[in-house]
């Protein structure tokens, strides 16, 4: 049986607005394995990028509790939480924020300076097998302005995988992105399951992607409605 790398228990998220309360989750229960493929999906408002916020622990539920292999984050402090973020998390996000001054190696190797790793031989070596793995192997050297947007999307996850990462979060990363690239950085994901045991949790609406997932879990107007492996 698969390791559960995440688990979420009865996750609801209430916002204070003028008319009352507003609930966009509503009691959210999964269990997502390790070293799986993962898509969130829901239309616009349904209440996915803030499941995802509150699983990375970037927000707190109004209810409920979220475990990151076994370990329930309410039991953490903001310190704690916050090194869980930099060491044995990655993010991905639909705007890609490279710095524009650094090149696509000092890009991904900036990323392990911010998870405390020590820059050396063996991390030049991990730059360089990251972004072969995304098909930039020859664009190094480049610049952030001389690449595609596809190109620079595939360098965030680059960056989001060089520190070795035990889950990386993607909320919308193929958003901006034609159908070809979109299914090529789905691809990168699944293959980074594949060779490097990472679990992936992308959130997305596009349909066209769904199949490539291990698991879907949907959300409706802040509900579970379905999911499947």
């Amino acid at each position: 049986m698969d390791n559960v790398i995440i688990k979420t228990k009865g996750i609801k998220r209430a916002f204070d607005t003028p008319a009352g309360k507003f609930w966009a989750l509503k009691g959210i229960d999964a269990e997502i394995p390790e070293g799986k493929f993962v898509i969130l999906r829901g239309r616009s408002g349904s209440g996915k990028t803030t499941y995802m916020n509150i699983i990375n622990s970037l927000d707190d539920p109004t209810e409920g509790d979220v475990f990151i292999d076994g370990v329930n984050l309410k039991d953490l402090s903001e310190k704690e939480r916050e090194n869980l973020r930099r060491t044995k998390m990655g993010f991905v996000f639909q705007s890609v924020s490279l710095i524009p001054s650094l090149n696509a190696f000092q890009n991904v190797e900036f990323s392990m300076r911010m998870a405390g790793m020590k820059i050396n031989k063996d991390t030049a070596r991990r730059v360089e097998e990251c972004l072969k793995l995304v098909g930039l192997g020859n664009r190094m050297n480049h610049m952030s302005a001389e690449m595609s947007g596809g190109e620079q999307q595939r360098v965030a996850i680059a960056r989001a995988l060089a520190h070795k990462p035990s889950i990386i979060f993607a909320d919308e990363p193929t958003a901006e992105l034609d159908s070809a690239m979109a299914a090529r950085v789905t691809e990168i994901f699944k293959e980074m399951t594949r060779k490097e045991g990472i679990t992936v949790l992308m959130t997305t609406h596009d349909v066209g992607l769904m199949g490539a997932a291990d698991m879907m879990i949907e959300l409706d107007n802040g509900e579970r409605i379905n999911a499947g492996e």
